[in-house]
């Protein structure tokens, strides 16, 4: 259902997925739907609850609209019900899947600010000060200050293993990291340049200072004719700036209601 190359495929399998967490639907001894629920967290502060991520969701084009999909979807959520999960949360593959989902209870709960920035909206005065380190990933480091930066904002998390999967998923399609230790603080970049247009995923450090500084210098590096960041509503970065973008879906397990009311923040979900 999506093309992807089978190298891909045995990369997620082996590094973040499991098989026997992989539901599929025959007809006539044909896979035609399937669907992989990846264990994951929904974490506040100090509290920390267990959340399925419902992942790869597809049915063959010519097997849709027979209901199949509903029928994995259901048989999903029994079984994470019945191993504790409190809450199942999805990324629409295209727009009009949002409909899809809310047809069958999952909430529009995570939003993403949208900013659309140019060189002179960052501080000139900040001063490169050290080394940017491009396109060699510290996953430890990139997991440590993704969660401090994310302490204060409810999120859904992912451990240390996870992060390195999530981000070599990201450098498979094409994506550049960039990551910054001086007299700022730290801070990491997860970001693509495609025809001279910048994406960038994620940034996150230990001061705006430093998210700032490495913003600029990896837009100076790659003189992008436009840049687009990714920011969790709630961010201190262009505070007045942006739009909300809707992003990922939530829907209540084991929990009497949902979270959309937290502004919570999911990203550097699987591609």
């Amino acid at each position: 259902c999506f093309n992807d190359p089978l190298d891909y495929v045995d990369f997620i399998y082996a590094h973040i997925a499991d098989v026997s967490g992989t539901l599929v639907l025959e007809e006539k001894r044909r896979i035609v739907a399937m669907l992989t629920v990846i264990p994951t967290s929904f974490k506040f502060r100090d509290k920390e609850i267990k959340a399925a991520y419902f992942y790869g969701a597809a049915t063959e084009k010519n097997f849709r609209k027979k209901g199949y999909m509903s029928m994995l979807l259901d048989y999903a959520e029994k079984r994470c019900r019945e191993d504790k999960f409190a809450l199942s949360v999805l990324v629409p593959g295209e727009s009009v899947l949002f409909d899809y989902y809310a047809h069958r209870g999952y909430s529009t709960d995570f939003y993403l600010r949208t900013v659309h920035i140019g060189i002179g909206m960052l501080d000139a005065s900040l001063k490169l000060d050290a080394e940017i380190v491009y396109d060699k990933p510290d996953f430890k480091e990139i997991y440590r200050l993704r969660e401090k930066a994310l302490h204060d904002i409810p999120h859904i998390a992912w451990d240390q293993k996870q992060v390195a999967t999530v981000v070599n998923d990201s450098l498979l399609y094409g994506a550049n990291t960039a990551y910054y230790k001086g007299g700022y603080g730290e801070a990491y970049a997860i970001y693509d340049v495609q025809r001279g247009r910048m994406f960038v995923k994620e940034c996150f450090g230990s001061s705006e200072d430093a998210e700032l500084l490495l913003l600029k210098e990896i837009i100076i590096t790659h003189n992008p004719r436009s840049v687009t960041v990714q920011l969790p509503v709630t961010s201190g970065l262009f505070r007045f700036d942006g739009e909300r973008a809707r992003y990922g879906m939530a829907k209540p397990l084991n929990i009497e209601s949902g979270i959309r009311d937290m502004d919570p923040y999911m990203n550097l979900m699987l591609d």
